[in-house]
């Protein structure tokens, strides 16, 4: 796995073409490429938890296309922590 300052990580990554995500049913489009591309997703993922990452370049893993595995992102909502007891005063 390729860390910074690796030149690798300075090459433009090759662009995913479109087609892969239109109409898989399209004749012209090869169904084992979007299978290799899960494949090469599912291997980010599991690369980037093994080592502890938050998230993984395929370029990183020596793959040339422009895709990115980010680790899921939790967010929460800040709830006003005021304390709303009521004390009497005799």
């Amino acid at each position: 796995m390729a860390k910074w300052p690796d030149p690798i990580l300075r090459k433009p990554a090759s662009p995913l073409p479109h087609s892969i995500f239109q109409n898989q049913h399209n004749n012209n489009a090869s169904p084992s490429l979007l299978q290799q591309l899960q494949l090469v997703a599912e291997t980010l993922r599991n690369t980037a938890r093994q080592e502890g990452a938050v998230g993984l370049a395929a370029q990183q893993c020596g793959i040339d296309v422009s895709l990115i595995y980010i680790d899921g992102v939790v967010t929460t909502t800040s709830t006003s922590s005021s304390s709303s007891s009521s004390e009497t005063t005799s």
